[in-house]
């Protein structure tokens, strides 16, 4: 097999920069096709003209087969698939959009059924690696009239690059808290394939960074599966720098991987780990799992196949993150009571949950067969196991504190 090589510097070519009274940040620099920014664990803040600051792990370098113009074949042979559509874009989605600079022409006519086939390759590889861990999802992209929706954005940027592109959709009002923005961006760089926007956070919670948005997935010119799911991934949160095989820069070390290559972070020791194919997530061990085994990684932590994220569509039976907030309904609750009384869908039992209140909220959870009540666990913070095999119904009780959010999560 062809190897598979990937080259990216940390740091990154940096730019320098005039004396500055206040640098905002130590190590204040910018960095090339990046913009603006400042060095943090795992990667970057890059700082935008409106204040905002977005989370990367810096540009990404082209496949060296695609660099060369060599042909695609390290490209993950899959069977390409329809995302779930999304009408409604007060929705958690995926938008797609087409970007071009004003000096360049508009090649939308072009490029929108490349872009089609892009989203529907790569939702095939993110559906089958759900199947082979005992799941079935999809991506939720938005659509218009049952057909995933492109919105064709013209730039007025003088080159790629990602603060001013990502500031440019900005201005374009394309800020929403419920969107991914994954754009195909037409010209290419000379070194970098694309660059996305990240998190730091490894919390199993609905309430993770990773979900929610605005956040921003680039890719620059090529025809690759490979960079449009890459720059995604790291939108859904991976790779953290705390995963088994991480690189310490937002990517991992076992190839074939849609997330791994040598990108010289701290902890970089890239090897080859998964032959036979091109996997999203080799061995299922750092970004992504229907159903991880309990005391895995990921079974207590951020995990792009969990019924957690909100833009995967989950067909397997229901069994999604219940979530409530019981303080909305009463100003005062007694210890004890009884504040949601939960089916518990057939496909879920003997699965691992996480019960979690947020803030002063603290909740025990009950199990049911019918009226028989088979165990109750005490919880403070988060509570893990396993959703008895008998169960149909669970009951969320305060136990202390005030009654307020909560989540009750099964995978």
């Amino acid at each position: 097999m062809t190897g598979l090589v990937f080259v990216l510097l940390l740091s990154g070519p940096a730019i320098s920069l005039a004396p500055a009274e206040t640098p905002p940040c130590p190590g204040f620099t910018v960095v090339e096709a990046q913009g603006p920014s400042c060095p943090v664990d795992g990667g970057w803040e890059v700082l935008l003209p409106d204040g905002s600051r977005f989370s990367t792990h810096g540009p990404d370098a082209i496949p060296v087969d695609l660099a060369l113009d060599s042909d695609t074949s390290l490209e993950t042979p899959l069977t390409a698939r329809d995302p779930v559509c999304v009408e409604l874009p007060t929705e958690p989605h995926i938008q797609v959009l087409y970007a071009y600079q004003i000096r360049t022409p508009d090649r939308s006519a072009e490029r929108l059924p490349m872009i089609q086939d892009l989203v529907r390759k790569a939702n095939g590889i993110f559906h089958d690696e759900g199947v082979r861990t005992g799941g079935d999802m999809d991506l939720r992209v938005r659509c218009s009239d049952g057909e995933v929706h492109i919105e064709t954005v013209p730039l007025a940027v003088r080159e790629i690059d990602f603060t001013q592109i990502t500031t440019e959709l900005r201005a374009h009002g394309y800020t929403l808290r419920d969107a991914k923005y994954w754009v195909w961006v037409e010209g290419r760089h000379p070194t970098w394939g694309g660059q996305g926007s990240t998190t730091r956070d490894t919390r199993p919670i609905a309430g993770n960074a990773a979900n929610g948005g605005p956040m921003y997935a680039l890719t620059y010119g090529y025809d690759s599966t490979r960079i449009w799911l890459h720059e995604l991934g790291h939108n859904l949160g991976a790779v953290q720098t705390i995963t088994p095989n991480s690189t310490g820069a937002g990517h991992c070390n076992d190839g074939w991987d849609i997330m791994c290559y040598d990108d010289s972070g701290p902890k970089a020791d890239f090897r080859w780990v998964c032959t036979d194919r091109q996997w999203w997530d080799c061995n299922h061990d750092d970004y992504f799992h229907s159903r991880p085994a309990e005391g895995a990684y990921l079974w207590d932590h951020w995990n792009t196949g969990s019924g957690l994220n909100r833009f995967v569509e989950h067909h397997s039976g229901g069994c999604l993150p219940i979530q409530g907030d019981p303080g909305l309904k009463t100003d005062h609750m007694e210890a004890g009571s009884v504040v949601a009384s939960v089916d518990i869908p057939a496909p879920c039992t003997d699965r691992h949950f996480t019960l979690q209140g947020a803030g002063l909220s603290d909740y025990d959870i009950c199990w049911y067969a019918g009226t028989t009540g088979l165990s109750c666990h005490e919880a403070r913070g988060p509570d893990k196991g396993k959703v008895p095999s008998t169960a149909d119904r669970a009951e969320i009780v305060l136990k202390d504190g005030f009654a307020g959010f909560f989540t009750l999560s099964m995978n």
